[in-house]
């Protein structure tokens, strides 16, 4: 058999995860792969990427944590609306008597999209945020 056939076959066995399973044929790939500096190379690559694979998961987040973080989440919307409706409200009052009703209509429905989009903006970061911050402590510890 020839290199490049040995090296598919330790491919095909390394994706199966069964490149030091025992059997005959791992055993005499094995043995060429001390042989032959080129698939021993390969073997010795595999393994190493084998083994860089084979870090556990991380642990799902906990039903407390994403309840607290949901609640957290609700009751800012009320603050957020009741800003909103005032800082509507008193610059239509300040407003009033230099723009007409329509344009301040329009400040009015653009503050309103610009703070809903920063609003769905930050909450819709969040889950990133967390799954940043998981990642990051899950690889350095």
């Amino acid at each position: 058999m020839s290199c490049d056939a040995i090296q598919e076959r330790l491919d095909e066995r390394a994706l199966a995860r069964t490149l030091d399973d025992g059997s005959p044929e791992a055993v005499e790939l094995g043995a060429h792969a001390l042989r032959c500096a080129a698939c021993g190379a390969h073997r010795r690559f595999l393994v190493a990427l084998e083994a860089a694979l084979d870090v556990p998961e991380p642990e799902p987040v906990a039903a407390a944590v994403v309840a607290a973080a949901l609640g957290v989440a609700v009751l800012a919307l009320p603050l957020v609306v009741a800003h909103a409706y005032l800082v509507i409200e008193g610059g239509a009052w300040l407003l009033a008597a230099w723009l007409p009703a329509p344009v301040l209509t329009w400040l009015g429905a653009v503050y309103l999209l610009s703070l809903a989009l920063g609003v769905g903006a930050l909450y819709g970061l969040i889950p990133l945020a967390v799954a940043f911050r998981r990642r990051a402590s899950w690889e350095s510890g």
